[in-house]
Protein backbone atom coordinates (compact mmCIF):
# COMPACT_ATOMS: atom_id res chain seq x y z
CA UNK A 1 0.00 0.00 0.00
CA UNK A 2 1.21 3.54 -0.78
CA UNK A 3 0.67 6.60 1.35
CA UNK A 4 -1.54 8.05 -1.41
CA UNK A 5 -3.75 4.96 -1.38
CA UNK A 6 -4.13 5.07 2.39
CA UNK A 7 -4.87 8.82 2.35
CA UNK A 8 -7.59 8.14 -0.22
CA UNK A 9 -9.14 5.55 2.11
CA UNK A 10 -9.13 8.02 5.01
CA UNK A 11 -10.79 10.55 2.72
CA UNK A 12 -13.91 8.37 2.64
CA UNK A 13 -14.63 9.18 6.28
CA UNK A 14 -17.15 9.51 7.78
CA UNK A 15 -18.72 6.27 6.54
CA UNK A 16 -22.37 5.61 7.40
CA UNK A 17 -23.33 1.99 8.09
CA UNK A 18 -19.77 0.74 7.49
CA UNK A 19 -19.20 -2.81 6.35
CA UNK A 20 -16.60 -5.23 7.64
CA UNK A 21 -14.62 -4.44 4.46
CA UNK A 22 -14.72 -0.70 5.22
CA UNK A 23 -13.36 -1.27 8.72
CA UNK A 24 -10.63 -3.61 7.52
CA UNK A 25 -9.47 -1.22 4.78
CA UNK A 26 -8.91 1.60 7.30
CA UNK A 27 -6.96 -0.67 9.63
CA UNK A 28 -4.47 -2.30 7.24
CA UNK A 29 -2.06 -3.04 10.10
CA UNK A 30 -4.59 -5.36 11.73
CA UNK A 31 -6.30 -8.55 10.69
CA UNK A 32 -9.94 -7.85 9.68
CA UNK A 33 -11.33 -9.66 12.72
CA UNK A 34 -9.00 -7.71 15.03
CA UNK A 35 -10.12 -4.40 13.56
CA UNK A 36 -13.80 -5.25 13.83
CA UNK A 37 -13.39 -6.53 17.38
CA UNK A 38 -11.41 -3.49 18.55
CA UNK A 39 -13.79 -0.92 17.08
CA UNK A 40 -16.90 -2.79 18.14
CA UNK A 41 -15.59 -2.78 21.70
CA UNK A 42 -16.17 0.97 21.71
CA UNK A 43 -12.68 2.43 21.78
CA UNK A 44 -10.56 4.29 19.24
CA UNK A 45 -8.08 2.37 17.13
CA UNK A 46 -4.65 3.80 16.37
CA UNK A 47 -3.99 3.61 12.62
CA UNK A 48 -0.88 4.36 10.52
CA UNK A 49 0.30 8.00 10.46
CA UNK A 50 0.53 9.84 7.15
CA UNK A 51 3.61 11.90 7.89
CA UNK A 52 4.85 12.17 11.48
CA UNK A 53 6.59 9.38 13.36
CA UNK A 54 5.27 8.74 16.84
CA UNK A 55 1.69 9.75 15.97
CA UNK A 56 -1.31 7.85 14.68
CA UNK A 57 -4.47 8.53 12.78
CA UNK A 58 -7.33 7.70 15.15
CA UNK A 59 -10.48 5.89 13.99
CA UNK A 60 -13.63 5.24 16.01
CA UNK A 61 -16.86 3.34 15.47
CA UNK A 62 -20.20 4.61 16.79
CA UNK A 63 -22.96 1.98 16.87
CA UNK A 64 -26.43 2.67 15.53
CA UNK A 65 -28.59 4.58 18.01
CA UNK A 66 -32.05 6.05 18.32
CA UNK A 67 -32.64 9.65 19.41
CA UNK A 68 -35.82 10.61 21.25
CA UNK A 69 -37.34 13.83 19.90
CA UNK A 70 -39.02 15.57 22.82
CA UNK A 71 -41.47 18.46 22.96
CA UNK A 72 -42.40 19.71 26.40
CA UNK A 73 -40.71 16.73 27.97
CA UNK A 74 -42.73 14.20 25.97
CA UNK A 75 -41.29 11.94 23.30
CA UNK A 76 -43.11 12.85 20.08
CA UNK A 77 -40.93 10.94 17.63
CA UNK A 78 -37.72 9.03 17.26
CA UNK A 79 -34.84 9.53 14.85
CA UNK A 80 -32.61 6.67 13.85
CA UNK A 81 -28.88 7.36 13.50
CA UNK A 82 -27.03 4.68 11.53
CA UNK A 83 -23.72 3.28 12.67
CA UNK A 84 -20.77 5.46 11.70
CA UNK A 85 -17.04 5.07 11.19
CA UNK A 86 -15.09 8.32 11.57
CA UNK A 87 -11.82 9.91 12.54
CA UNK A 88 -10.97 11.81 15.72
CA UNK A 89 -8.23 14.47 16.10
CA UNK A 90 -4.73 13.08 16.46
CA UNK A 91 -3.11 13.29 19.88
CA UNK A 92 0.58 12.98 20.61
CA UNK A 93 0.74 9.81 22.63
CA UNK A 94 2.87 7.15 24.18
CA UNK A 95 2.62 4.09 21.98
CA UNK A 96 1.62 2.02 24.99
CA UNK A 97 -1.62 4.02 25.36
CA UNK A 98 -3.20 2.19 22.41
CA UNK A 99 -2.39 -1.49 21.86
CA UNK A 100 -2.50 -1.12 18.05
CA UNK A 101 -0.23 1.95 17.85
CA UNK A 102 3.07 0.11 17.62
CA UNK A 103 1.80 -2.07 14.79
CA UNK A 104 0.37 0.99 13.05
CA UNK A 105 3.75 2.71 13.19
CA UNK A 106 5.52 -0.40 11.94
CA UNK A 107 3.09 -0.63 9.00
CA UNK A 108 3.74 3.00 8.03
CA UNK A 109 7.52 2.51 8.25
CA UNK A 110 7.35 -0.60 6.08
CA UNK A 111 5.14 0.96 3.40
CA UNK A 112 6.05 4.66 3.25
CA UNK A 113 8.84 5.10 5.75
CA UNK A 114 10.89 7.25 3.35
CA UNK A 115 8.11 9.86 3.42
CA UNK A 116 7.82 10.06 7.21
CA UNK A 117 9.40 12.85 9.24
CA UNK A 118 10.36 13.12 12.90
CA UNK A 119 9.42 15.94 15.23
CA UNK A 120 12.76 17.52 16.06
CA UNK A 121 11.29 20.10 18.38
CA UNK A 122 8.90 22.28 16.40
CA UNK A 123 8.38 25.47 18.34
CA UNK A 124 5.11 26.84 17.01
CA UNK A 125 2.37 26.33 14.46
CA UNK A 126 0.51 28.53 11.98
CA UNK A 127 -2.86 28.04 10.32
CA UNK A 128 -3.07 30.53 7.45
CA UNK A 129 -6.37 31.21 5.68
CA UNK A 130 -5.80 32.40 2.10
CA UNK A 131 -8.80 34.65 1.42
CA UNK A 132 -10.29 36.22 -1.70
CA UNK A 133 -12.33 39.40 -1.15
CA UNK A 134 -13.48 39.39 -4.79
CA UNK A 135 -15.37 36.13 -4.24
CA UNK A 136 -17.53 36.91 -1.19
CA UNK A 137 -19.56 34.38 0.77
CA UNK A 138 -23.20 35.24 1.43
CA UNK A 139 -25.24 32.76 3.40
CA UNK A 140 -27.07 32.49 6.71
CA UNK A 141 -23.77 32.87 8.58
CA UNK A 142 -21.86 35.34 6.37
CA UNK A 143 -22.45 38.63 4.63
CA UNK A 144 -19.91 39.61 1.98
CA UNK A 145 -17.27 37.62 3.83
CA UNK A 146 -14.01 36.94 1.94
CA UNK A 147 -13.97 33.35 0.68
CA UNK A 148 -11.19 31.11 1.95
CA UNK A 149 -9.49 29.60 -1.10
CA UNK A 150 -6.98 27.46 0.79
CA UNK A 151 -5.72 26.83 4.30
CA UNK A 152 -1.96 26.49 4.67
CA UNK A 153 -0.66 24.68 7.75
CA UNK A 154 2.90 25.39 8.88
CA UNK A 155 5.21 23.99 11.58
CA UNK A 156 8.04 26.32 12.64
CA UNK A 157 11.32 25.47 14.30
CA UNK A 158 10.94 28.19 16.92
CA UNK A 159 8.23 30.19 18.62
CA UNK A 160 6.19 33.01 17.15
CA UNK A 161 7.21 35.20 20.08
CA UNK A 162 10.84 34.67 19.09
CA UNK A 163 10.01 35.88 15.59
CA UNK A 164 7.96 38.81 16.89
CA UNK A 165 10.81 39.97 19.12
CA UNK A 166 13.50 39.56 16.47
CA UNK A 167 14.11 42.74 14.47
CA UNK A 168 17.15 41.57 12.52
CA UNK A 169 15.15 40.95 9.31
CA UNK A 170 11.60 41.44 7.95
CA UNK A 171 9.13 39.05 9.58
CA UNK A 172 8.39 37.07 6.43
CA UNK A 173 12.12 36.36 6.03
CA UNK A 174 12.41 35.23 9.65
CA UNK A 175 9.36 33.02 9.16
CA UNK A 176 10.87 31.54 6.00
CA UNK A 177 14.02 30.63 7.92
CA UNK A 178 11.95 28.88 10.59
CA UNK A 179 9.69 26.75 8.36
CA UNK A 180 10.06 23.04 9.04
CA UNK A 181 6.97 21.59 7.37
CA UNK A 182 4.02 22.82 5.30
CA UNK A 183 0.84 21.10 4.16
CA UNK A 184 -2.66 21.79 2.86
CA UNK A 185 -3.89 18.49 4.33
CA UNK A 186 -5.78 18.86 7.61
CA UNK A 187 -5.14 15.21 8.50
CA UNK A 188 -1.39 15.77 8.23
CA UNK A 189 -1.78 19.03 10.16
CA UNK A 190 -3.30 17.11 13.06
CA UNK A 191 -0.19 14.92 13.16
CA UNK A 192 2.14 17.92 12.99
CA UNK A 193 0.67 19.88 15.88
CA UNK A 194 -1.02 17.21 17.97
CA UNK A 195 -2.88 19.12 20.69
CA UNK A 196 -0.49 22.07 20.76
CA UNK A 197 -1.61 25.69 20.43
CA UNK A 198 -1.53 27.35 17.03
CA UNK A 199 -2.03 30.87 15.64
CA UNK A 200 -4.51 31.57 12.85
CA UNK A 201 -3.53 34.25 10.35
CA UNK A 202 -5.26 35.65 7.25
CA UNK A 203 -3.63 36.60 3.96
CA UNK A 204 -4.81 37.90 0.60
CA UNK A 205 -5.30 35.27 -2.09
CA UNK A 206 -4.28 37.76 -4.79
CA UNK A 207 -0.92 39.01 -3.53
CA UNK A 208 -0.18 37.29 -0.20
CA UNK A 209 -0.36 40.40 1.97
CA UNK A 210 -1.64 40.16 5.54
CA UNK A 211 -5.30 41.14 6.00
CA UNK A 212 -5.80 41.00 9.75
CA UNK A 213 -8.33 42.41 12.17
CA UNK A 214 -9.52 45.90 11.30
CA UNK A 215 -8.34 45.76 7.70
CA UNK A 216 -10.70 47.43 5.23
CA UNK A 217 -8.52 46.66 2.23
CA UNK A 218 -5.39 44.78 1.29
CA UNK A 219 -2.43 47.12 1.81
CA UNK A 220 -0.52 45.68 -1.15
CA UNK A 221 -3.06 45.24 -3.94
CA UNK A 222 -5.98 47.34 -2.56
CA UNK A 223 -8.56 44.56 -2.67
CA UNK A 224 -11.37 45.51 -0.26
CA UNK A 225 -11.50 43.36 2.87
CA UNK A 226 -14.41 44.50 5.07
CA UNK A 227 -13.63 43.66 8.68
CA UNK A 228 -15.82 40.70 9.62
CA UNK A 229 -14.73 40.66 13.26
CA UNK A 230 -13.17 37.24 12.77
CA UNK A 231 -9.74 37.86 11.30
CA UNK A 232 -7.04 38.23 13.94
CA UNK A 233 -4.24 40.77 14.20
CA UNK A 234 -1.38 39.99 11.82
CA UNK A 235 0.95 42.06 9.67
CA UNK A 236 3.21 39.40 8.14
CA UNK A 237 2.79 38.62 4.44
CA UNK A 238 3.13 35.10 3.09
CA UNK A 239 6.81 34.24 2.89
CA UNK A 240 8.61 33.31 -0.32
CA UNK A 241 8.59 29.60 0.57
CA UNK A 242 4.86 29.75 1.31
CA UNK A 243 4.11 31.43 -2.01
CA UNK A 244 6.23 28.89 -3.90
CA UNK A 245 4.51 26.01 -2.08
CA UNK A 246 1.02 27.34 -2.87
CA UNK A 247 1.92 27.95 -6.51
CA UNK A 248 3.22 24.39 -6.78
CA UNK A 249 -0.15 23.20 -5.45
CA UNK A 250 -1.94 25.17 -8.18
CA UNK A 251 -2.81 28.47 -6.50
CA UNK A 252 -2.51 31.49 -8.81
CA UNK A 253 -1.55 34.90 -7.42
CA UNK A 254 -3.08 37.53 -9.71
CA UNK A 255 -0.76 40.21 -8.30
CA UNK A 256 3.00 39.65 -8.01
CA UNK A 257 3.77 38.91 -4.31
CA UNK A 258 7.01 40.83 -4.80
CA UNK A 259 4.92 43.99 -4.35
CA UNK A 260 3.98 42.79 -0.87
CA UNK A 261 7.57 41.92 0.05
CA UNK A 262 8.82 45.28 -1.22
CA UNK A 263 6.32 47.10 0.98
CA UNK A 264 7.42 44.98 3.93
CA UNK A 265 11.10 45.73 3.26
CA UNK A 266 10.38 49.45 3.00
CA UNK A 267 8.45 49.45 6.28
CA UNK A 268 11.22 47.46 7.95
CA UNK A 269 13.93 49.93 6.85
CA UNK A 270 11.83 52.89 7.98
CA UNK A 271 11.27 51.27 11.37
CA UNK A 272 14.98 50.58 11.82
CA UNK A 273 15.84 54.17 10.88
CA UNK A 274 13.44 55.51 13.51
CA UNK A 275 15.11 53.55 16.29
Amino acid sequence: MTIQEYRSLLGRLPIKSPTRKDIASLCPHLKPEEAVSALSAGHCVACPPLMVRGTSQMIYYRPEWVEDIRVGGKVVSRKNHPAELDRVPVLRMSLVCYPEAERAMAFAEANWGAELVSDNGWGSFLRICIQDALDPVNDRYHENSPRTKAVLYVALTYGRDDISNDWSQPKSVLTDNAIAQMTLDEMVWDELRGDQYYLTAYNCAHCGSAVGHGASFCAACSRKFPDDGVRCVTSTPLSQKMVAFLQKQGHVFTVDPEITWQKERTSFVEMICRQ
